[in-house]
């Protein structure tokens, strides 16, 4: 039984987009990185970007603030 032609179709593009989807991205740079290691490594291992701090800096200076006027 010969298989249906629009089967075979997106079978193909399927096949072709799988192909053109490895192509994209390049390399991450952490290839060396285990596995298990990897997501920390590449979310910059818990190290803030200065929002936290920022936060907790304005919180500190609010808090000085307020007890000044007391």
């Amino acid at each position: 039984m010969e298989r249906d032609p629009i089967e075979r179709d997106i079978e193909r593009e399927e096949a072709e987009a799988a192909r053109e989807a490895g192509r994209i991205g390049g390399r991450s740079g952490m290839e060396d990185v285990p596995e298990e290691e990897r997501p920390l490594a590449e979310s910059g291992e818990g190290e803030s970007e200065g929002a936290e701090q920022m936060d907790e800096k304005l919180e500190e200076r609010s808090d000085l603030t307020e007890s000044d006027a007391d």
